[in-house]
């Protein structure tokens, strides 16, 4: 390496002396009776000035720097790493000094010598001598000869190699020293990257990398390694649930020698030695794997499905979920979705989940993988303090028990309003980060609690882009391998929340070039029959069928056509129990005002839930007053549901005017622009309503050509 005392030049200083040949005159000096040819040449040439110094009467003097010779390079010293000359291997400080060897475990006959001093520990002692062990894989013999006293099984001596027999047998001698330093010996191999173990089978291994993941199990302690280039799980033994190496927690740096094996046809090293890496050997790893994770975690260029300038809009946001992603997937950071329980949120997970989930498997293994990616419902539109507090329970009991990552937390057609701010004010006292993608109308609050937010708000399109449209393109971005089989999720996800305009139109027209127009709707109203009695089960296994996901498409058809019809006739119980019960009136600005006691006159605790009802309910009254503006209410002891149509209505707004104007009703809630649902004490029901039907009538009303639902 390059001289740092002289910036190699091998030039330390320089200096200036007096001319020698012009004694400091400047001039040149000829002496009388030795004028030549050449003399007299000289000074006519020079005009009589001195060509050695050019007439200043002094001269340059480089001093050779001392510390590389005048090289320019320097090398170090092999054992406490000073500067040294080029070609010299110990420094004089070094030379002087008596090391001793301590062998790695991984060490094996390629890196012993005869005459090498080692330390090592008396294994057992027999009638020829004493055997110590001086690696894991090396074990010498003291024949009774050399030993002057019988030393203890398990004491550390000192030991001279005398020789190394072909048949691998190795004779030592005891060295009686006191004054010695240990020098650390390593296996001397070459570095495998992980991606190339797979040619390495029954082989010796050096790796290096960074602990992503740590188990403990009732026998061996399971490392997960990556090195930027994958990712592999490391086995090390102590001792039935002994934890093996605790010093190296999740994110050391670390170097492993092991050897390489499949374990129901998945590969692992067991290793023979680990060593903790400080400094600019860790430095340098984590480098190596963050130059590598920037490529890895680029998203994918593709554009979307449907041309649409909102959607471009989105792209950078939508690119910035998609790199958290699959960082996380590739570094075995646990993802968990949540998502609201119907067509849209679980389309809209499952978008996600398709894209990511080979990825995770690749990294963490088919084993672990469901517990790097998990996803789960719920049941109200926002996350739920009893969502959030699951969730953190059950992150921090795995990161205290088996040292996981605390996880990323993606809230999917939920995470926007206000409503969710509590519970991640929760996440982010843990330090936990949260994405979101949803198309509920965004409250500013929930922006300082987010790492990323996608919400078509943001670039002035409303709900009728879906969450499982923008989930879609996001999965693309993570995997576009996945593009051709869950490309009609976006289309489910607008059926079944009803959404109209471009965005929805292209990607339903995209889809049907797969399935039927009624088939898709069919799927959203099973999806959200399905959701209502898994409750807050995942399901996801029976989704999938639903969805056509997968690979069963005799079962997909047969669910499909088992929940879609119980669903219909459901519904049709419902609405003739309940139509009959709807009160209509025109409110002073010509709306249609709709309410009805869905507590009252509707089946409880069954499908179709008192919001699904009031939908149903307002489509017919939509149906019955075409090119009339309708808003229906359904209501109960302590909460209402609002769905409208041809009215310039504000839902979140409205509901910060009712907490104002009735602030001891205990009014909360949110949703879309023109629907949502609020919550109130019950004992405050008649002021709510009367006050709600109030701002209702001095709503403004949209041309029929312009209305949306």
């Amino acid at each position: 390496m390059k001289c740092e005392h002289c910036g190699g030049t091998g030039i330390l200083e320089t200096s200036e002396e007096v001319c020698p040949k012009c004694k400091g005159t400047g001039k040149t000096i000829i002496t009388l009776g030795e004028v030549g040819e050449e003399h007299l040449t000289e000074l006519i040439e020079g005009g009589g000035i001195c060509l050695e110094c050019g007439g200043t009467g002094k001269i340059r003097v480089e001093h050779i720097c001392p510390h590389c010779k005048g090289s320019g390079e320097v090398s170090q010293c092999i054992r406490c790493g000073c500067e040294v000359p080029m070609g010299v291997d110990v420094c004089e400080n070094c030379a002087s000094v008596v090391y001793v060897a301590s062998l790695d475990a991984a060490c094996d006959m390629d890196d012993v010598s005869v005459g090498m001093l080692v330390e090592g520990k008396v294994q057992s002692v027999a009638n020829i001598g004493a055997f110590v062990q001086l690696s894991q894989t090396l074990k010498g013999l003291i024949r009774c000869p050399n030993l002057d006293d019988c030393p203890e099984i398990g004491e550390s001596v000192v030991v001279e190699i005398m020789s190394i027999s072909a048949n691998g047998n190795i004779e030592l001698k005891p060295v009686p020293i006191s004054d010695y330093e240990i020098e650390e010996v390593e296996k001397a191999m070459a570095q495998t990257p992980i991606s190339k173990l797979d040619s390495a089978i029954a082989s010796l291994v050096r790796i290096e990398g960074e602990v992503v993941g740590v188990k403990q199990t009732t026998g061996p302690t399971l490392f997960t390694l990556s090195d930027g280039t994958g990712t592999i799980s490391c086995v090390a033994f102590e001792g039935s649930g002994v934890r093996a190496y605790a010093s190296i927690r999740m994110g050391s740096a670390v170097r492993v020698f092991g050897e390489v094996s499949r374990r129901n046809g998945v590969l692992q090293v067991e290793i023979r030695s680990m060593k903790h890496l400080l400094g600019e050997d860790a430095l340098k790893i984590r480098q190596t794997i963050e130059e590598s994770l920037n490529t890895k975690c680029t998203p994918s260029e593709v554009k979307p499905i449907v041309e649409s300038d909102y959607l471009n809009a989105l792209e950078p946001a939508m690119k910035e979920v998609a790199r958290e992603l699959l960082r996380c997937a590739y570094t075995s950071r646990p993802i968990l979705i949540r998502h609201h329980a119907d067509a849209d949120g679980i389309t809209a997970a499952t978008c996600i989940g398709q894209a990511l989930l080979p990825i995770v498997q690749e990294v963490s293994g088919m084993e672990q993988a469901h517990h790097f990616l998990k996803c789960s419902p719920s049941k109200a539109p926002f996350y739920e303090m009893s969502d959030v507090v699951r969730d953190l329970n059950y992150a921090l009991s795995d990161a205290e028990r088996f040292e996981k990552k605390l996880p990323l937390i993606l809230l999917v057609d939920n995470g926007s309003t206000v409503e969710d701010v509590p519970a991640l004010r929760i996440c982010h006292a843990y330090g936990v980060d949260v994405m979101v993608v949803d198309h509920h109308h965004p409250d500013k609050e929930v922006d300082a609690l987010l790492k990323v937010h996608v919400n078509p708000a943001h670039v002035g399109a409303d709900y009728n882009i879906t969450t499982g449209m923008l989930c879609l393109e996001i999965a693309r971005r993570i995997n576009p391998g996945v593009t051709e089989k869950i490309s009609h999720l976006a289309a489910v996800s607008a059926m079944g929340d009803r959404a109209r305009g471009k965005e929805a139109e292209g990607y339903i027209e995209h889809a049907k070039q797969k399935y039927p127009e009624g088939i898709l709707k069919d799927m959203a109203l099973s999806l959200d029959y399905l959701a209502y009695w898994l409750r807050f089960s995942e399901g996801g296994q029976m989704s999938l069928d639903v969805l056509n996901l997968s690979g069963q498409p005799v079962r997909h058809r047969a669910l499909l056509e088992e929940l879609s019809e119980r669903a219909e006739e459901l519904i049709q119980e419902q609405l003739e129990s309940c139509m009959p019960h709807v009160k209509s009136t025109y409110l002073p600005n010509n709306v249609v005002l709709n309410v009805v006691d869905v507590e009252k006159f509707t089946h409880r605790f069954t499908f179709p839930p008192p919001g699904k009802t009031t939908g149903e309910i307002h489509d017919r009254m939509v149906a019955s007053h075409q090119s009339e503006a309708v808003v229906t209410i359904g209501y109960g002891p302590d909460f209402a549901v609002v769905r409208s149509t041809g009215v310039e209505m504000n839902f979140p707004e409205l509901v910060r005017e009712l907490k104002d104007q009735l602030p001891s009703s205990g009014v909360s809630g949110g949703g879309h622009l023109v629907v949502g649902s609020i919550k109130f004490l019950e004992g405050m029901k008649k002021e709510v309503l009367g006050v709600l039907a109030e701002k209702i009538s001095k709503l403004g009303t949209i041309k029929e050509d312009n209305r949306v639902r």
